[in-house]
């Protein structure tokens, strides 16, 4: 089979154009997964109990992210309470997470892991349905 150098650049353009139109289907699908897991986090998150001190917030300090850069989509969730990674349930606490766990591995890393596995087989999918209609 004789390729010239035409059938190359349509065939990369017709790629980019499969990729620019998947972006925002992916961006929504993180967008939605974030948003789950975020109001999750929220209601589940435990606050400090007023006989150990005052609460600093760290319940109300979960953000998302999402970026496009060229072919690329990153979405993120944090705590931006410096102190999140060590925050750990209580024996005492009134979430769902079990008595020593991180509640940030709980309520976050763990379900955002799996939601990525979630979100690429969405976004497979679309890209082979994308890529058919070539």
């Amino acid at each position: 089979m004789d390729i010239n150098n035409r059938q190359v650049k349509k065939l990369l353009n017709d790629m980019k154009n499969v990729f620019d139109k998947t972006a925002p289907m992916t961006m929504d699908a993180i967008k939605k997964e974030l948003d789950a897991i975020k109001k999750n986090a929220l209601q589940k998150w435990p606050i400090r109990q007023r006989k150990y001190g005052q609460s600093k917030g760290s319940n109300r300090k979960t953000k998302t992210d999402i970026k496009r850069k060229n072919e690329k989509v990153d979405g993120s969730i944090s705590n931006l309470a410096e102190y999140a990674w060590a925050i750990r349930a209580g024996a005492e606490s009134k979430t769902s997470v079990r008595p020593g766990k991180r509640v940030a591995d709980e309520l976050l890393y763990k379900p955002a892991k799996k939601a990525a596995d979630r979100i690429a087989k969405k976004v497979a999918n679309e890209l082979i349905n994308n890529i058919r209609r070539i």
